[in-house]
């Protein structure tokens, strides 16, 4: 059977005590226990100890010794003459995608209550926006049929259905060239300059979720910076705030602060001490304020 290149290490294991509580020598050949569980690829079963040994450069003396202590945790099992790692095969078994989206939407929720960004992504950014296909653990079947019944073409199994669970999956999984024609034409070039600058893709059209929840986002932007809005906001990517971080922002209400602070500084700036581009946005934004107080003729 071929193995896999990866296990699933958890962070748990730094709240455990059975693994915190072990000697250092003993937890590194644990650990090593768990890369060659998963290099055999057989639900959690090991070699024989003499390979367990060969593999962690042991003596016999050493491998009985660490097998007896892993056991004596719970961490080991004798079942059917061979050595097991319990509960291996489940923490290791692609995560289901409705468990993938409760994960997902806890860190959302996370990182919009401590107001910081999400993990930076390294994909390369072109005008039109477009974004190789990447490795994921999300299954999707190639062989959905569309409406039509074409076979192969990427449709969801229920059109009628287009909720949360969806547009998070394909927003990491099936991802293309952007399309922003579902997006009312007031936020599109918004929408578009914040998915090229942070190398997103914008969620599927719903009537709730992340669909409204980015319509909603890109007008509290405009709101805040007017019509400077989307060079402010190339500002911010080249010259962020320290309490931004470097990591990518989750979504586009992520950058409303920071734009609104950003447009503020240069309003509050002398004309004298303005460069070009910031002369230019402070003229707009008091046309744009002089043109709202203005009765109408």
């Amino acid at each position: 059977m071929t193995s896999k290149y990866w296990i699933k290490l958890y962070h748990e294991i730094l709240a455990d005590p059975k693994m915190m509580r072990m000697d250092e020598v003993v937890f590194g050949r644990c650990i090593k226990i768990f890369l060659l569980a998963g290099q055999t690829n057989d639900g959690g079963y090991l070699p024989c100890t003499e390979d367990i040994a060969w593999h962690l450069r042991l003596s016999d003396q050493e491998i009985a010794a660490t097998l007896a202590e892993l056991e004596r945790v719970n961490i080991l099992v004798r079942e059917d003459g061979r050595w097991l790692v319990r509960r291996f095969a489940a923490r290791n078994e692609a995560m289901p995608p409705a468990e993938k989206m409760r994960y997902y939407r806890q860190e959302q929720k996370s990182q919009e209550y401590h107001g910081e960004p999400l993990p930076a992504s390294d994909e390369p950014v072109t005008n039109p926006v477009t974004f190789s296909n990447t490795e994921s653990d999300i299954d999707i079947d190639k062989n959905l049929k569309s409406p039509s019944g074409d076979a192969g073409a990427k449709a969801h199994p229920n059109p009628e259905k287009k909720g949360d669970a969806l547009d998070g999956m394909l927003k990491y999984a099936n991802r293309g060239e952007i399309d922003l024609s579902d997006f009312p034409e007031d936020v599109r070039e918004v929408i578009q300059a914040y998915c090229e600058l942070y190398s997103q893709y914008p969620p599927r059209k719903s009537k709730k979720g992340e669909f409204a929840l980015w319509i909603a986002d890109a007008r509290d932007l405009l709101n805040a910076g007017g019509a400077m809005t989307i060079p402010t906001m190339r500002d911010l990517k080249e010259k962020p705030y320290k309490w931004m971080g470097e990591a990518m922002i989750g979504r586009p209400g992520a950058l409303v602060k920071a734009v609104r602070a950003r447009a503020g500084e240069v309003s509050a700036k002398p004309i004298s001490d303005m460069t070009s581009e910031e002369y230019v946005k402070y003229v707009l934004e008091k046309e744009k304020r002089n043109a709202g107080n203005s009765l109408p003729t």
